[in-house]
Order: structure tokens, then sequence, then C-alpha cells
């Protein structure tokens, strides 16, 4: 079977993916023994997943010192930047396609894992007084490099970091795409990783993916985020 557009640039990103895994693993394990050790306060986290620059206290739009997590709620010059952002939603097929409104201006980020098996993983959890099943993602952080260091710092500390690294040998993920939600100013990767890899604890669940998944599990944004994936694949 010849691989299609999609596939291959998912090939040319899965190292980069398992790269940030990996160091996610490190980075997670570093955090724990500094907070447990040195009294390092939780608001104050690594500059990025791309190396072990330790506290990070300025805000790269306005400069800002002494910033903890949740300042680009208030920061205006971050305000200025969102504005810019693309209205309508689209998808893409390669990282560097995202457009740089996005990659500067997006909010928030989070990843949408489908295994072998045609099932995608969704969390249970609280919002609005109601407990239903959502993607797993969160807000942007001063720290965050990208929206994919986003995406998966919050996969890590939503699931508790439930990924199996095998002893430090890389799962078979890749990405097949990632989704513009413009509304939310929300980044999706759609992730292809087997079932094997994911340790699943109470709060997850796998569900068919298909058209005539219950809406009323879902959260209203993962309903908005299904409906795109499954009209875009007609699953």
């Amino acid at each position: 079977m010849v691989d299609t557009t999609s596939d291959i640039y998912a090939k040319n990103y899965t190292i980069h993916l398992l790269n940030n895994f990996y160091l996610l693993d490190q980075i997670y394990s570093l955090r724990q023994i500094q907070c447990s050790t040195e009294h390092i306060c939780e608001n104050k986290s690594l500059k990025n997943f791309s190396n072990f620059e330790y506290l990070i206290t300025i805000c790269q739009f306005c400069n800002k010192n002494d910033c903890c997590e949740g300042h680009l709620k208030y920061c205006d010059k971050f305000k200025i930047v969102k504005k810019k952002v693309t209205p309508h939603s689209y998808i893409v097929y390669k990282i560097s396609d995202i457009r740089k409104t996005e990659i500067n201006g997006y909010c928030a980020s989070g990843v949408f894992l489908v295994n072998e098996f045609n099932e995608f993983l969704a969390i249970n959890e609280m919002r609005n007084d109601q407990c239903k099943y959502n993607l797993i993602g969160g807000k942007r952080e001063i720290y965050d490099a990208s929206s994919l260091d986003t995406a998966l710092r919050e996969f890590y500390e939503e699931t508790n970091n439930c990924i199996s690294l095998n002893n430090n040998k890389y799962p078979n993920v890749n990405i097949k795409c990632i989704m513009w939600e413009s509304q939310s100013k929300y980044i999706v990767y759609y992730i292809n990783i087997q079932k094997k890899c994911i340790n699943m604890n109470d709060n997850l669940k796998w569900f068919i993916a298909s058209k005539n998944y219950s809406k009323i599990q879902f959260h209203p944004f993962a309903n908005t985020m299904l409906d795109m994936i499954f009209k875009k694949y007609k699953q």
C-alpha cells in the first residue's frame, strides 16, 4: 500500500514527537527532585522541553519579570497577538504548515490519540458542575516552547504520565494531522499510537471512532472537535 500524503508527513515528525515524550519523562522526574529537595514552587516551571534550563521568569510577549502560571491570561501584549489568529478552523498535515499567527497566538493545545483499533482516548473531568468526557489538553503557559509542548505537558499532567515508554524504548506513534479550532484558539494534534502504550486509569476511556458516538457523554468543546475530525476523515 502506498503511503498517503498525510502518512508521509506524519513520519517526518515521528522522531520529534518521540523525543518530546522521552524528554518529558526526564524533565518531570527532574522537576519532582527539584521541588522536593529545593522546595521550588510548582508554578515556576522549566523554560521549555528542548533543554534543561531551570526557571523562567520573563514573558516572551511583554518581557515582564517574575511571571508565573496563568500570566498569559492577563498579559496585554499577548491579548493583542491572539487577536490576529485565523478566524476560521482548518487542518494541516505538517507542523511547519501551522500558520505563524496561530503559532504565536494559540491559547491552548491538546492531543487526540487514536489506536490501531480505531478507538480514541478521552478523559473524564468536571467542568461547569458536569462530569463528562473531554479531549486531553489545556491552557498554554509562558514556559511552553510550542503548541506541541503545551499538548504533551497537559497530557502528562492530566493523565498522570500514563505513557508507557517500555524501558525507554520509543512507542510506535506518529502525527496524522494538526487541527486549529478558531473559536477556542486551540491546536489539537491527531496522534496515532499503539493501545499498549497507554497505561489506563479510572479517568481514561477508549471510545470507538465513529460518527455514532454518544455526544451526551462529552463536553461541548470535545463534540466540536470530534465533529471536525469525523467530517474530515468520514469515520
